[in-house]
C-alpha cells in the first residue's frame, strides 16, 4: 500500500477545482496563477489537450476568474487571485 498525502493548494477556475501542483506551477503567486490560467486557456484552443471539450460545448471556455486557496476543510485562505480584463483578448 502507499501513502496517501492531501495537497497543500487548490486552484478554483470558474468554478472547476483542482490541485496546485507546486513542482509544475511553482509557488501559488499572482504572476504564476496568470501563467497557468493563460496555459489552460491556450489548451481548449484547435490543437490544444482540452480541445475536445470546447468540440463537445461549441465555443472555447477561456477562464475569467481563478483564484489559489489553501486546501483545508475550514477557514481556506486565499493566497492568489486573477481576474480577466473586461475586454481580455486571447
Amino acid at each position: 500500500m502507499g501513502k496517501s498525502t492531501t495537497p497543500k493548494y487548490r486552484v478554483n477556475v470558474d468554478g472547476m477545482v483542482n490541485v496546485w501542483d507546486i513542482k509544475r506551477n511553482g509557488k501559488p503567486t499572482n504572476d504564476n496563477l496568470e501563467t497557468y490560467v493563460y496555459r489552460l486557456g491556450k489548451s481548449y484552443e484547435i490543437n490544444g489537450c482540452n480541445e475536445h471539450i470546447s468540440n463537445a460545448i461549441g465555443y472555447v471556455p477561456y477562464p475569467s476568474k481563478a483564484f489559489v486557496e489553501t486546501n483545508v476543510a475550514r477557514n481556506p485562505v486565499t493566497v492568489a487571485t486573477w481576474k480577466a480584463g473586461a475586454f481580455q483578448v486571447w
